[in-house]
C-alpha cells in the first residue's frame, strides 16, 4: 500500500512594519504527516506542531523539525504553562485524553482528564481544557486534579477557548460565552449572533470571532455587541494570529477553508494573502519571532513578513 506523504509549510510573511499581499509562503522541510496539522504552540523560540502523527517540534524557526516522544496520536490542540520553578509544561490534546510533557516533549504521560480534547488555553500558571460535549474544565496550579468549570454553559461542545486579563472566553456549539472568575461560572456574551463560533482571539480592545460557517465578527465591548467585519468575504475561520506591525498597530490573521486573509485596520477590510499557499484549508495559524506558520489539510506553510 502507498503511503501518502504531506509536509508542514511554514509562512515567512515576515511580521515587519508591512505585510505585502504578494509576499510569499514557503514550504517546510518536513515533518511528514498523512492528514495535516490540526494545532502550534510556542515555548522560547521552540516551535511545536500538533499533527495526525503526534507532536513534532522546530528550534529553528521551522527549518527542521524533529519528532517528540509523544506519536501515532491524532493531537488536537497544544498548550504551555509555567511548571512554578522556572521550567514550563507542556500539554497535547488527543480524542481520547490529554498528555503532559515536563521535558520539552522528550516524554508524555496522561494527566488522567480520560476525554476527547477540542482545544486548551493558559490563564496564568492554569490549564483550562474545552472537552467534546462536557463542557471546560481546568487544571489550577499545577495540583494534578481537574475540576469541571462549566456553571452557565449552555452547550458542552467547545470548540475554541482563549484567555485575556482576567477573562477567559469560549466559543462553543451554542454561541459565545465568557468568564471572569476563571471558569466558575459563564455568562453568554454571543446572544445569539454567532451560534457557530470555532475560533477566538483578543486584539487589543477587541474580542474577535470566527464562524465555522461564514464571517468573522467582532467586539469593542467584551460581547455586549457584535458587528460582522468581514463582509461574507470568507467561510469556515477556524484559527486567528495577531503581531504587532512595527508602527503601534496590529496585524491580525485569519485562517479560513479559503487561505489566510489579514486585516490592518482590526477588522474592517482584509486582503488575501495566499501567494504560493497551494492548500487554502487553513487549521491553524502561529506568530514566531518574524514569521507567521499555518497549518493546512495536508501541509504546514511560511511566507515573509508577519508583521
Amino acid at each position: 500500500m502507498r503511503m501518502l506523504r504531506s509536509y508542514l509549510i511554514l509562512s515567512f510573511l515576515l511580521l515587519s512594519n508591512y505585510v505585502s499581499v504578494h509576499s510569499q509562503w514557503v514550504r517546510t522541510k518536513g515533518p511528514y504527516v498523512e492528514r495535516g496539522v490540526f494545532s502550534f504552540t510556542v515555548s522560547g523560540t521552540n516551535l511545536f506542531v500538533g499533527t495526525d502523527r503526534g507532536v513534532y517540534v522546530s528550534t529553528d524557526y521551522g527549518t527542521s523539525w524533529t519528532a517528540t516522544g509523544f506519536s501515532n496520536s491524532s493531537v488536537t490542540s497544544l498548550a504551555v504553562t509555567p511548571d512554578g520553578t522556572g521550567g514550563t509544561n507542556l500539554f497535547a490534546g488527543t480524542s481520547y485524553d490529554l498528555f503532559l510533557s515536563t521535558d520539552g516533549g522528550a516524554t508524555w504521560n496522561s494527566t488522567g482528564l480520560g476525554a476527547g480534547v477540542s482545544s486548551l488555553a493558559a490563564l496564568g500558571s492554569n490549564l483550562y481544557v474545552g472537552v467534546w460535549y462536557y463542557g471546560v474544565f481546568g487544571r489550577f496550579a499545577n495540583n494534578g486534579f481537574w475540576t469541571k468549570t462549566s456553571t452557565g454553559l449552555v452547550n458542552g461542545d467547545v470548540y475554541a477557548l482563549t484567555a485575556s486579563g482576567p477573562n477567559l472566553y469560549a466559543a462553543t456549539g451554542g454561541g459565545v460565552f465568557v468568564s471572569g472568575n476563571g471558569g466558575t461560572s459563564w455568562t453568554d456574551i454571543g446572544a445569539g449572533v454567532i451560534p457557530d463560533a470555532g475560533s477566538l482571539v483578543v486584539s487589543g480592545e477587541y474580542l474577535f470571532a470566527g464562524r465555522q460557517s461564514r464571517g468573522v465578527f467582532r467586539s469593542s465591548n467584551n460581547g455586549t455587541s457584535w458587528t460582522e467585519v468581514s463582509s461574507g468575504k470568507f467561510s469556515g475561520v477556524t484559527s486567528f494570529a495577531v503581531s504587532p506591525n512595527g508602527t503601534g498597530g496590529t496585524n491580525l490573521f485569519a485562517g479560513t477553508s479559503s487561505g489566510v486573509f489579514l486585516s490592518t485596520d482590526n477588522g474592517t477590510s482584509w486582503s488575501a494573502v495566499n501567494a504560493g499557499l497551494t492548500n487554502s484549508r487553513v487549521r491553524a495559524l502561529e506568530v514566531l519571532g518574524s514569521s507567521l506558520f499555518a497549518g493546512t489539510s495536508t501541509v504546514v506553510r511560511g511566507t515573509k513578513d508577519a508583521g
